[in-house]
């Protein structure tokens, strides 16, 4: 459910690019735990997102510890 809440609130990753992210990688966790190169090789990402995915992994690592 954490990586449900992380992926939706990624800015510049809407419904419909998730909805893609979920079906190519399988589930939220996955996204989670993919590397930069590997997002880079999805279809249907900018190099934006790819950006602000791995950029919101950073940032939630010190929001996980806080709060979960």
């Amino acid at each position: 459910m954490k990586y449900q809440y992380w992926l939706s609130n990624i800015p510049g990753v809407g419904c419909k690019t998730i909805h893609r992210l979920l079906g190519q990688a399988g589930s939220a966790e996955e996204i989670y735990f993919l590397k930069k190169e590997q997002l880079e090789k999805l279809s249907g990402l900018s190099d934006r997102q790819v950006h602000a995915i791995t950029d919101r992994k950073k940032n939630w690592v010190s929001f996980a510890v806080v709060y979960y």
